[in-house]
C-alpha cells in the first residue's frame, strides 16, 4: 500500500482567492459579474509545464501554464471555478473589478489524492495573451 506524504504546513505561503462564475443569466440575458468564494486560503503554487506559441494569433502569441495548487482540504469547491493569485510582483489596475486583478488561474480538476479529506490538489491552467 503506498503512503501519501502530505504537504509540510510551512509550504502553505501563497494566498489565493476562489471565485464563482454564475451560470443563470440576469433578467435582461447578460452574464453576471463573478462572486467571491473564498479569500486569503494559503496554497502551495508548483508550475508544471508551459506551452508557448501552441496557437499564433496576428501579433499576439498565447501562453498556458499548467500549475498543481495544494491546498488543505476545503469543501464544497468545484471545477467551474478560478482562483486568483495577488502576486506582490504584478502591478494592479484598481480601476478593475477584484476578480480582474492578479494572476487568474482556471481550474481544471480538483483531487483528494487518498480520499481522506486532509489536502486537494488541484490542477490549474494560466492564460497569458501575450499583452
Amino acid at each position: 500500500m503506498t503512503q501519501i506524504l502530505y504537504t509540510p504546513v510551512g509550504d502553505f505561503v501563497t494566498p489565493i482567492d476562489f471565485w464563482d462564475q454564475p451560470s443563470d443569466p440576469q433578467t435582461d440575458g447578460t452574464k453576471p459579474d463573478p462572486v467571491s468564494v473564498l479569500t486569503g486560503i494559503y496554497s502551495k503554487l508548483e508550475s508544471l509545464w508551459t506551452t508557448t506559441g501552441a496557437r499564433r494569433l496576428s501579433q499576439q502569441v498565447l501562453t498556458t501554464t499548467s500549475h498543481r495548487i495544494t491546498i488543505r482540504y476545503t469543501p464544497g469547491l468545484r471545477s467551474r471555478m478560478f482562483i486568483i493569485y495577488n502576486d506582490p510582483d504584478v502591478a494592479v489596475d484598481s480601476t478593475k473589478p477584484a476578480w480582474q486583478q492578479g494572476r487568474r488561474f482556471d481550474i481544471d480538476s480538483i483531487n483528494d489524492p487518498d480520499a481522506k479529506k486532509v489536502e486537494l490538489q488541484i490542477l490549474a491552467i494560466e492564460r497569458n495573451d501575450g499583452r
